[in-house]
């Protein structure tokens, strides 16, 4: 019988195993390799190796993984790869990679990554300046590690949302975000993190020209953050503040004491904006052309790296720099301005190419389209700031109003689970009570009915001592009488007769 349950269920499990070909994929996945994953994973972690070396890496992973269609490890390998791709200023394709990985966080309902994937789509959306999405993505981002009750990775969020407020000019809603995400990061050792926060409420001040304030956040900044390369950036903004209130040799000893630094060199990004800053300093405080040669320069590099801002910004300073000696020079300059900020979408800097192009126009012609052109962008600039603030608000108030139904169907849950809860616990109650009851009905009647046998043993005890009594002193006693008299007289047989036969009667009677 067991055998032929045996076969029965090893056909069962061979028919459920046996899918029709129509649902299986038309070409199954190739089985990955994963000492070579493991080994090209490495690579693209290892900070000692050039970055291309690591991005090359990371791209192999996933391959290998996404070959072999194992999803635990496309996630690794995802994560490594959009990073590396965005440090490598491909900021869309690591918005494209940074969709797949969404879209296999959701496939494995895995509620951290699918967090982090929105992240970096905020993020990178931030890059490419599309501030909409960022921020849209941002706060999908937040839901997610509120439900996880991840407070760093909220403050991260939020951190964003700080500066994209801050980019569009909301400065006091920006300072309010930062202050927030300083709350969320109260209970971690993220120093670098802090430090952003002080460095965008610097930055804030600043753009409100209350300088002495930004001087106090950017100092805070510098004395919080771990980085080495952070605090260049910091330092460097502190120089800033200087340029820009007019202490130009303070500005100009701290631009030089940052390029002292030997580790700047390895940071072109960093170094070429200092270098500019500092060229552009000495310009101001001497007229001397000599110093646009330092500007062409910084320019070179910001070339050489794809730093676009950084090229708005040094395109900026020359057509300044070239305005008195070479007008032509200056409006290419500013013509450079308006053609890199419009290939970024980043309306500010083109509304300062448009300044600058007015300024060294050569027509009146020139001038009025330039001007028309100024007025309209600044135009559609409020607009649009309008408009994300609007889009902001709704976003908030969406989010809020989630919150609110959440918290509230988490109220009715939280009622029912406590009725079930009362419920369960009087039913338990009653059902200890039955139980405690029936057994000390049990105990109660063996307690009884042990006592009652205990009186019958006791009865029959009294019983058999009264009767054991009795044949001592009654027959014990006629049978010694009885013996006695066969001793002493042998012919007195019809006595002894009698005697027996009252022993026999009373034996009876007992």
């Amino acid at each position: 019988m067991h055998h032929i349950r045996f076969i029965i269920a090893f056909l069962a499990l061979s028919l459920l195993n046996c899918k029709p070909e129509s649902l299986e994929n038309n070409q199954p996945s190739l089985p990955i390799k994963k000492s070579f994953f493991n080994i090209q994973y490495q690579k693209s972690t290892d900070t000692s190796l050039d970055r291309a070396e690591r991005l090359k890496g990371a791209r192999l992973a996933y391959k290998e993984a996404d070959k072999g269609d194992v999803d635990s490890l496309k996630i690794k390998a995802l994560l490594e790869l959009t990073k590396l791709l965005n440090m490598e200023h491909k900021t869309d394709s690591a918005l494209i990679y940074s969709r797949e990985l969404l879209h296999v966080a959701r496939q494995n309902n895995d509620s951290v990554i699918i967090g982090r994937a929105y992240f970096k789509l905020g993020y990178y959306n931030y890059e490419k300046f599309i501030l909409d999405s960022s921020f849209i993505y941002h706060n999908e981002s937040i839901k997610i590690f509120e439900l996880l009750k991840d407070s760093l990775q909220i403050g991260r969020n939020i951190e964003i949302l700080a500066v994209i407020h801050s980019d569009i000019g909301n400065y006091s809603v920006s300072d309010e975000l930062a202050i927030e995400a300083l709350k969320f990061y109260k209970n971690f050792d993220k120093p670098v993190y802090n430090a952003t926060l002080y460095n965008c409420l610097a930055i804030n001040a600043k753009l409100r020209q209350e300088y002495q304030e930004a001087l106090y956040w950017y100092q805070k900044a510098i004395e919080t953050t771990t980085s080495e390369k952070n605090k260049l950036v910091y330092l460097n903004n502190v120089a800033n503040i200087y340029k820009k209130t007019g202490d130009y040799e303070v500005a100009i000893k701290r631009y030089e004491s940052i390029l002292e630094n030997e580790k700047i060199i390895s940071d072109p990004k960093n170094y070429s904006r200092t270098l500019d800053n500092l060229a552009y300093s000495r310009w101001l405080l001497t007229k001397d052309p000599v110093y646009i040669k330092e500007c062409l320069k910084a320019l070179k590099i910001r070339i050489e790296i794809d730093d676009i801002k950084g090229q708005i910004m040094s395109n900026i300073n020359l057509s300044e720099m070239y305005f008195d000696n070479d007008i032509a020079k200056s409006r290419e300059h500013a013509h450079n301005v308006y053609q890199l900020a419009t290939q970024i979408n980043h309306a500010e800097d083109r509304l300062e190419g448009l300044a600058l192009l007015m300024r060294s126009s050569n027509t009146p012609n020139s001038y009025n389209n330039y001007a028309k052109e100024y007025i309209y962008l600044t135009d559609s600039v409020k607009r649009a700031h309008e408009k994300l603030e609007n889009k902001f608000a709704k976003i908030y108030f969406d989010s809020e109003e989630n919150r609110d139904e959440n918290a509230a169907l988490k109220t009715a849950n939280l009622e029912k689970e406590l009725k079930l809860s009362q419920s369960q616990q009087m039913n338990t109650i009653y059902l200890s009570l039955g139980i405690i009851s029936i057994i000390s009905f049990v105990l109660i009647f063996m307690l009884f009915r042990s006592r009652y046998q205990k009186e019958k043993l006791e009865e029959v005890y009294l019983t058999e001592t009264r009767i054991s009594k009795i044949v001592h002193d009654e027959v014990a006693n006629d049978l010694y009488k009885t013996m006695v008299d066969l001793e002493s007289d042998n012919s007195n047989k019809e006595s002894l007769l009698d005697n027996l036969e009252q022993v026999y009667e009373n034996t009876r009677d007992i």
